[in-house]
């Protein structure tokens, strides 16, 4: 049994208050809830082993994130996840989310003040394509006049897109492997680049901003959205425990650490696939979401480095469909809220769900 002091007691108690409150205030609010995830039952011995076996943190730092997990974990069963498939989906079952999703990609670059005629007879580029759902699905629903995608071969497998494209009826789109650090395309090769959740997960985002930048072609344009790592979900772990800005309660290595603790006991085995495929073990060598960690300072910084011509560079907010209702009283507050105080106190960009970049290559 492991002694609290007071304070840390106290302290534990605060932010589990907060995890309970905002984190299904949150999750039940702003997440579409395309599927529900029934998270597996640790047994309490998981956690007093833990407790007794696990070096990184200090010892009161396992306390409380114990309590927090064993929260978390008691309820997932009733909680309504973000919409991740399911681990262990097949490729095509991926494909599928994210081609039935990528309306809310439009939805967002609409909120974002992007018209999307600006894909009309252009020859477009998808950095980061994922399995290639989205890319399929703006070809379907666009007037552009070619799209390419490529990913990482970790993660991707070019001919099962060009099939899943031809089985939705679409002949201009094209998939390849590759890394944004590294683009095999020539320059000025593009009209239009784009890339949705993808910027946080590159080894180097200065130099995927200046190779967007390199492949565009004069007065070609970027769109790039992506979360800043300050955002409450920014941690990625919103389809695990699905608690908002665990990042700023405890170092995230605790977090990453403690929950691939608990895929490694016997009592978890053959349930990995309980989890989302965005987290497993089945596909990553640990949970941990491979992150950059970049902000909004830092991508403002990255793409100062590149000669684009800024239209704009802004957060949008993470209540996405208050913010797209009509024009209500309640919206206009929170709004201005959000725009003009929010901003004062430095806490903009924690309620933020998306950063958006959008770039011109000048003539």
């Amino acid at each position: 049994m492991i002694n609290v002091d007071g304070k840390t007691l106290m302290k534990g108690v605060f932010r589990m208050l907060f995890e309970h409150i905002m984190g299904y205030y949150l999750s039940m609010t702003f997440s579409y809830g395309l599927w529900s995830v029934d998270m597996p039952i640790a047994p309490r011995t998981v956690f007093e082993d833990w407790i007794k076996n696990f070096e990184p943190e200090p010892a009161r730092e396992h306390w409380l994130v114990t309590a927090i997990m064993k929260w978390a974990y008691k309820d997932a069963s009733k909680a309504k996840r973000l919409g991740y498939p399911r681990a262990h989906s097949t490729p095509d079952q991926f494909r599928d989310y994210e081609f039935n999703a990528a309306y809310l990609y439009f939805i967002n670059l609409k909120i974002s003040g992007v018209d999307l005629s600006v894909f009309d007879g252009k020859e477009v580029l998808d950095v980061g394509c994922g399995r290639g759902g989205k890319t399929i699905y703006i070809a379907q629903n666009t007037k552009l006049k070619s799209i390419h995608g490529f990913d990482v071969p970790a993660v991707f497998k070019p001919e099962d897109a060009e099939r899943y494209a031809k089985a939705k009826g679409v002949s201009n789109c094209t998939f390849s492997l590759g890394y944004g650090e590294d683009m095999k395309f020539a320059d000025n090769s593009f009209d239009l680049v784009v890339s949705d959740d993808v910027i946080e997960h590159v080894d180097d985002p200065e130099r995927v901003f200046q190779e967007v930048y390199r492949v565009l072609r004069p007065a070609g344009l970027a769109i790039m959205k992506f979360p800043s790592y300050k955002m409450v979900t920014g941690h990625h772990y919103d389809g695990v425990l699905n608690l908002p800005g665990l990042q700023y309660l405890l170092p995230y290595s605790t977090w990453a650490a403690g929950l691939n603790y608990l895929l490694s006991r016997p009592e978890f085995a053959g349930q990995y696939d309980a989890l989302p495929r965005a987290v497993s073990t089945k596909y990553h060598p640990n949970i941990t979401p491979i992150l950059n960690g970049i902000d909004f300072k830092g991508a403002k910084q990255a793409i100062a480095k590149t000669d684009f011509e800024v239209i704009q560079l802004s957060m949008f907010p993470y209540f996405i469909n208050l913010a797209r209702h009509s024009e209500t009283l309640l919206r206009k507050s929170a709004l201005f809220v959000y725009n003009k105080v929010l901003p004062v106190l430095g806490l903009q960009e924690l309620v933020s769900t998306q950063i958006v970049f959008v770039g011109r290559k000048p003539n």
